[in-house]
């Protein structure tokens, strides 16, 4: 069944007439300058610039698709050329595969799971999607794919680029910091994330929500991560109160990381990018997570531990060559 062309399609096939006919009236330039010398015709340039072609491609016309026959009269050469049998059905300009537009079974099985895929996950792109959905298909199919299906695109962020630095091994560096995720309809409280994330496999390891952000709930939750993955070589954080000891602050993080053997590293002060990682996910956080800006603290706990199992186990990550944390992570391990 032949499906309904997409104004991309019609735009694209729209251009292609044009260029044929643009291809066919260069060859009647050369059999309309007939009779002429060699000298007297067209330059393959004038010509060119007269369609918009260069003049090696009108020369790769020419060669393509006339004959030509050379004699002379008087001394002075000339050159006859003739349109080669069934020129017309070659002049539309050649592309590998099924013609545009006309749909095979397999490209059809690439729409459905391609389309699946991004309705479950709208706020991913063409490359994420793909490699989701698991088609053997290029980045730029499954772009056309979703264009053509009317989803928009996904736009890659735009900032200053920042040099990245990473761990060699997984566990070599945690980066720590604290998220809001939104109000605790219970008691009005702000709901707090303390992210946990490994520097080398972007594995996001903690998966607990609070209402309080405190160095014991610090202490707990890292203990619980080191039960689970091993204990980290350092630990990258920023000046938060909770694990800066600065001015007489509280010093039982510090005391806790050296008797773990763990080296603490903090970041400059107001230098976020220093922990670009942790803040990379906030950000994922915030477009993909659709968390509601108040519900209860069993909610939010369901709705991050369902989207920490999406990020690690089946979200491709960029900085991964598309891998996923989980898979980098336990390959490392």
């Amino acid at each position: 069944m032949q499906k309904t062309l997409s104004h991309h399609e019609k735009q694209r096939l729209k251009k292609i007439a044009l260029t044929e006919r643009k291809r066919a009236l260069v060859l009647e330039r050369f059999c309309f300058e007939n009779g002429r010398s060699d000298k007297e015709r067209s330059s393959l340039r004038d010509i060119g610039k007269k369609f918009g072609y260069s003049h090696t491609h009108i020369r790769s016309l020419r060669n393509r698709f006339l004959k030509a026959k050379h004699y002379h009269r008087f001394g002075v050469p000339y050159t006859k050329y003739t349109k080669i049998e069934g020129y017309t059905k070659m002049l539309a300009p050649k592309r590998p595969g099924p013609a545009k537009g006309q749909y095979t079974p397999k490209r059809d099985e690439i729409r459905d799971a391609v389309i699946e895929t991004k309705q479950a996950y709208m706020k991913l792109g063409a490359a994420k999607i793909g490699k989701i959905s698991g088609v053997n298909a290029s980045h730029p199919t499954v772009h056309a794919v979703l264009r053509e299906a009317g989803f928009e695109n996904v736009t890659m962020r735009i900032g200053k680029v920042y040099k990245s630095f990473e761990m060699p091994h997984a566990n070599d560096m945690w980066q720590i910091d604290y998220v809001e995720l939104g109000t605790d309809r219970t008691t009005g409280r702000k709901v707090e994330f303390l992210s946990v994330i490994d520097d080398k496999s972007r594995r996001m390891l903690s998966h607990t929500v609070d209402v309080y952000a405190t160095t014991d709930n610090v202490l707990r939750i890292l203990e619980e991560c080191i039960e689970e993955y091993g204990t980290p070589r350092a630990i990258l954080s920023d000046h938060g109160t909770q694990w800066a000891a600065n001015n007489g602050g509280d010093t039982r993080f510090d005391e806790w990381c050296e008797s773990k053997g763990i080296r603490h590293v903090m970041g400059g002060v107001r230098k976020p990018t220093t922990q670009g990682k942790v803040e990379r996910w906030h950000g994922s956080i915030r477009r993909e997570a659709n968390l509601p800006g108040e519900a209860t603290l069993e909610e939010y706990d369901a709705l991050m531990s369902q989207y920490i199992e999406f990020y690690n186990e089946t979200r491709p990550h960029w900085a991964l060559d598309l891998k996923t944390p989980s898979s980098v992570f336990c390959e490392d391990r």
